[in-house]
């Protein structure tokens, strides 16, 4: 029921994609635009490098592509 309050107070989050424990704030943040709406997960430094790359990537294919 108060798993919610839990998430706000704590102080070490999950990286998303390796699973490494560290503090809230040094935690990157990566929101993503869904249909949804916007989803937000944390990474740690090297896993935001790499989203970052591939984020980077699909942004240049998409700007390459004739509409």
């Amino acid at each position: 029921m108060y798993e919610w309050i839990a998430k706000i107070f704590t102080r070490y989050v999950s990286c998303f994609q390796c699973g490494t424990k560290m503090a809230r704030k040094s935690a990157f943040s990566v929101t993503l635009n869904t249909a949804e709406g916007p989803f937000t997960m944390h990474a740690c430094e090297q896993c935001a490098g790499d989203v970052n790359d591939v984020l980077k990537a699909i942004q240049e294919v998409k700007n390459d592509s004739p509409v």
